[in-house]
């Protein structure tokens, strides 16, 4: 009984193991695509290009995954809603 309770221990643990690595790999992939359309926007911004699109896009990409991202995305929102509503 014992070695049916370590192995599936184990095993759990094996596949927490791998979880984290998705995790990081996910976290990875986000934040790679997540920078590169933001920095492709303010690159946009002295070059022809939309950067208006382009910068909240790579902000709320890289949201998805990071807390300072969906709060600067949060701030940015609340800019627009004032602005919109002082016109």
């Amino acid at each position: 009984m014992t070695v049916f309770l370590w192995c599936r221990h184990r095993e759990e643990g094996r596949r927490f193991q791998d979880m984290r690595y998705l995790v990081l790999i996910r976290k990875s992939l986000v934040g790679l695509i997540g920078g590169v359309v933001l920095v492709a926007g303010i690159a946009m911004i002295p070059l022809p290009g939309p950067a208006f699109v382009f910068i909240p896009l790579g902000i709320w990409i890289l949201s998805l995954e990071f807390a300072w991202a969906k709060r600067m995305l949060e701030s940015v929102k609340r800019w627009v809603r004032r602005r919109k509503a002082s016109k």
